[in-house]
């Protein structure tokens, strides 16, 4: 293993199950993660300067060294078990009540995993000590372990006298729970912490599965907790039921070493087996102490009487709950037998300080409207609405508005273009816009000083207007919907100099428009018609369509400055004409292509002629090309042998120094997965149009 590390100078990901080794030494200038499953070997990090994660599962000896050398980059560590690992630091064994200093700290540990029996007294104590070894933990996942064999009941007084721990005082906003069982060794321990915790932000207590937790109403011991006093004035509380254990949700490899995921151990939830009623029982009997202000509530059943009994067991937890309520989520709620009820809720909500609303009427009617109540609800800061008829605003009073609101989503939500410019005039902080299913085409107007994402998926419109729009980074308009007959919709872009992604721009479905030209295939493009901001664009083409394929020169001159280029070859039954690779040398010179695109990527690549001959054009026309990624569809294609056939002409193409080309499949499902909101707005993501 010393050999292996030794000699391979930019290994990043090092996985190891079931091994024989002694140990593990790691020395590696390179090494990011290190994963370990099903083992008995001592750890010992010598000298890894960009080791990220430190992950051990399932280990299965009676006592084993973890030794933290130089890692001055470690992030992620877990899950140590206090039963059979011995933590080193430096050079020093930490036991119970070893005194905390600079040396026996790594302060770069963000994320931290533990397992402790709170039924065995020798392994409680131990907690606190590992927990002052990693002072800036920010996100914190216990798992408690089963014993049938207790060594001492711990009290609250236990951990009081341990002392201040400062990763719990001063950094822990997440923290989950996982296998409660509601021991009184547990709650203790969850007072202590909620006494202690001022800056967290999230519990997240999860429940065993059924088969090994006590019944359900045994939670009801969780109200312990809300008798006390929670140092976090902010803290949101979410009890959840899984099978799935801290060592089976990161068993995957794949998942651990994934870097696009910030918490490796994130929680997985496989199946949840809560009944509603019970639920609701619980939270009715924490509301009137409670200090968690996080609610969610569905009604999975399409039965009027269970929808009744629900319901108003809603309204008694709304009405008990004190409030400030931090996030409600109110789905499949049969709302049509309850709209009184309903206008009485957002009522209620306005007034308690509801922050962030979900509201979903299902089933249907798609028509049934929304109260007026729901204006008066000034703090939002989020709300997602679908399946509603939207209030009129026409007559509403001047002073109404949403002052706090930053995101909002609208799911086949029935409104008019009046009342869009209204909701957008009015709230003077909104940076995320998501509208999906509509399909009643109207017009978008976007006049936003604040609006940072603009989301328009699956939807039929008459036109996309980017009026005014100063700090607006992304427009994304994917799966325009088209009725039989209905002629394709405009997307106008005026003022938006911060506009860097855009697509996916479709040529059959949406008409391009630059300041006040229409872009067409014959249209001489010229700076008053060019948007120069935009860095990565993506386009939905058929290349058996002559006429859509006609528009791309001219939409590519329309973005002389991208660096990525998204192309998405959709399907048609009709051909119109195969292009040659003539076609697009008479094209003309297009300066993106020529200057700027560094990396294409071809999403379902059928293999045809006319495909083919635009991506030797794209070759043979570029400067500075480095990545070409051809994604090709699955379905197209009998073996991979006639994949490379098809493909085989590209890479003997003339392309510059250095470009590579991956051929791979499509991991993306039908429908792009641009579809997902969240995907779209996370400016985490350099490119949300990416996914392979």
């Amino acid at each position: 293993m010393d050999f292996i590390l030794a000699r391979s100078p930019v290994l990043e990901t090092l996985c190891l199950q079931a091994n024989t080794l002694q140990r593990v030494r790691v020395a590696s200038r390179s090494l990011r993660c290190l994963m370990m499953m099903g083992f008995d070997q001592d750890v010992n990090v010598v000298n890894a300067p960009r080791l990220e994660r430190l992950i051990m599962l399932y280990s299965c000896g009676s006592s084993m060294l973890v030794k933290i050398g130089r890692a001055p980059s470690l992030r992620a560590i877990g899950y140590l078990d206090l039963e059979t690992h011995v933590l080193e630091i430096g050079d020093t064994i930490i036991k119970a009540g070893t005194r905390a200093s600079p040396s026996t700290m790594v302060p770069s540990v963000k994320i931290l995993g533990i397992i402790v029996c709170f039924g065995v007294r020798n392994e409680a104590k131990m907690l606190p000590s590992f927990l002052r070894c990693v002072p800036n933990v920010e996100t914190l996942h216990i798992e408690s372990r089963k014993t049938d064999e207790l060594t001492g009941k711990l009290n609250l007084k236990f951990w009081q006298d341990a002392g201040a721990i400062e990763c719990i005082q001063s950094h822990i906003t997440l923290m989950i729970f996982r296998r409660f069982r509601a021991t009184r060794g547990e709650i203790n321990f969850l007072k202590f912490f909620l006494e202690s915790a001022r800056m967290l932000k999230k519990l997240i207590i999860v429940s065993p599965n059924a088969e090994e937790a006590d019944n359900y109403e045994a939670n009801f011991r969780l109200k312990p907790l809300f008798a006390t006093k929670w140092a976090s004035k902010c803290c949101s509380l979410v009890v959840l039921e899984s099978d799935v254990s801290a060592g089976e949700s990161n068993w995957n490899f794949e998942r651990g070493c994934d870097f696009s995921l910030m918490d490796p151990f994130a929680i997985i939830i496989r199946s949840s087996r809560l009944d509603i009623s019970g639920i609701l029982r619980f939270v009715s009997a924490l509301s009137p102490v409670a200090t968690p202000t996080v609610l969610s509530f569905q009604q999975k059943t399409n039965a009027r009487e269970a929808a009744r009994g629900v319901t108003h067991a809603v309204s008694r937890v709304i009405g008990a709950h004190p409030g400030p309520f931090r996030c409600i989520h109110l789905t499949s709620s049969c709302m049509e037998d309850f709209q009184g009820m309903l206008a009485n809720w957002l009522q209620v909500l306005a007034m308690k300080g509801i922050q962030e609303l979900v509201l979903v009427n299902r089933p249907w009617p798609l028509d049934l409207g929304l109260p007026a109540t729901f204006f008066g609800m000034a703090t939002l800061t989020r709300l997602y609405l679908g399946l509603w008829k939207f209030p009129a605003t026409a007559d509403l009073p001047r002073g109404v508005s949403f002052p706090n609101l930053r995101e909002l989503g609208l799911c086949s939500v029935v409104m008019d273009t009046q009342d869009m410019d209204f909701v957008l005039a009015r709230s003077p902080v909104l940076e995320t816009l998501c509208i999906k299913g509509n399909l009643f085409r109207m017009r978008i107007r976007l006049a936003s000083r604040s609006l940072r994402c603009a989301q328009i998926i699956g939807s039929s419109y008459e036109e996309i207007a980017v009026v005014d729009t100063p700090c607006l980074e992304r427009l994304i308009v994917s799966g325009t919907w088209r009725r039989d007959g209905a002629s394709s919709g405009s997307v106008k872009i005026g003022n938006a100099p911060a506009l860097r992604v855009f697509g996916y721009l479709d040529p059959a479905a949406n008409v391009l428009v630059v300041g006040k030209t229409a872009i067409k295939s014959a249209t001489k493009v010229s700076p008053s018609n060019m948007v120069p901001n935009v860095k990565i664009l993506a386009l939905e083409v058929r290349f058996g369509v002559r006429n859509d394929a006609k528009m791309i020169p001219n939409v590519l001159r329309c973005f002389p400055n991208i660096e990525r280029l998204h192309i998405k070859s959709g399907k048609t039954d009709e051909t119109t004409g195969k292009l040659n690779f003539k076609f697009w040398q008479e094209s003309g010179p297009i300066k993106c292509i020529r200057s700027s695109i560094q990396m294409i990527v071809f999403h379902d690549f059928h293999g045809t002629r006319s495909e083919v001959n635009f991506l030797k054009f794209f070759f043979e026309t570029t400067r500075v090309l480095k990545i070409v990624v051809i994604l090709f569809d699955t379905g197209s294609f009998s073996s991979m042998d006639e994949v490379r056939s098809k493909v085989e002409v590209l890479r003997a193409a003339k392309r510059p120094t250095g470009c590579s080309v991956l051929v791979t499949p499509s991991t993306e499902p039908e429908e792009c997965n641009i579809w997902s909101f969240k995907r779209g707005s996370d400016f985490s993501r350099f490119d949300p149009f990416t996914d392979y």
